[in-house]
């Protein structure tokens, strides 16, 4: 592995294994839950096992790790990973939704912009568009949204996600949205990616946080793309070509088996 690897910490708390849904509501039948503590487990075996870098729990108790990320960015750390769970980009301001019940892209940007970060970027990969993040920022120019993600007049979250949500007030233009079809491989990932790093970069952004999710991953049993394993780290590589610090926050992801290669691949692929 090369030296340059180790360059990504991670910031990681086993309290999330407190959070274990029984089952979930599918088709009308209860069934066990896509989201579990072992998406997590899976991640930082990988972590560790590729000498990605760092492991640290956050070192005030209570402190989530998202906020200890974002800290950690703000001491100087060129990219951290905030591996936690459950997946946040689906809670808004006054709902939640799709396993989310707090935004942690969100938490973490308004820190940095309480910070003194005057701008800030989130890039959400995740399959499905990141309706609460767009719509905590909607109105707002000081952060720049961006999901590439499944149409949504076909696909959860439905409501939001669609072109020509842009924002509205000082935000209009600071939200942009790439909804792809089912059966999108990296043939047609790759240049909407492009696209929307290259707005990133003419933002220029004093920190950039991205929304994690792998559920892209043409296994995932709830995605409907067809992203393969070599494709991610093609993800983790565009996005370092914005040289902006860079905070990546844990979303979705459901192929268990598969998470954490996929998952540590785009962080191989960006250090």
């Amino acid at each position: 592995v090369p030296s340059t690897v180790r360059r990504v910490l991670t910031i990681y708390s086993c309290l999330h294994h407190r959070h274990h849904g029984n089952a979930e509501l599918i088709d009308g039948k209860m069934m066990p839950c896509f989201e579990m503590p072992r998406r997590a487990e899976m991640i930082l075996e990988r972590v560790r096992e590729v000498g990605l870098g760092e492991v640290r729990d956050p070192d005030r108790f209570g402190e989530a790790p998202v906020r200890r990320g974002a800290r950690t960015l703000l001491d100087g750390a060129p990219a951290v990973f905030s591996l936690c769970r459950p997946p946040g980009h689906h809670a808004a301001t006054a709902a939640m939704g799709g396993y989310c019940y707090l935004n942690n892209a969100a938490i973490a940007a308004q820190y940095l912009v309480d910070s003194g970060r005057a701008r800030v970027a989130i890039l959400d990969v995740d399959y499905h568009h990141g309706n609460g993040t767009q719509e905590i920022f909607y109105s707002r120019g000081d952060v720049l949204f961006l999901s590439l993600h499944a149409d949504p007049r076909v696909e959860y979250p439905y409501f939001l996600g669609y072109a020509d949500g842009r924002g509205a007030g000082a935000g209009l233009g600071f939200t942009h949205n790439y909804p792809l079809p089912h059966g999108t491989t990296w043939e047609a990932y790759g240049p909407a990616l492009d696209d929307a790093c290259a707005k990133v970069e003419a933002f220029r952004p004093d920190a950039l946080v991205v929304s994690l999710g792998v559920d892209t991953y043409e296994h995932d049993p709830i995605s409907q793309f067809r992203l393969r394993t070599e494709d991610f780290p093609k993800i983790g590589a565009r996005i370092a070509a914005a040289r902006a610090p860079t905070l990546f926050v844990m979303e979705g992801g459901y192929a268990v088996e598969d998470i954490g290669v996929n998952a540590v691949n785009v962080l191989t692929g960006f250090a």
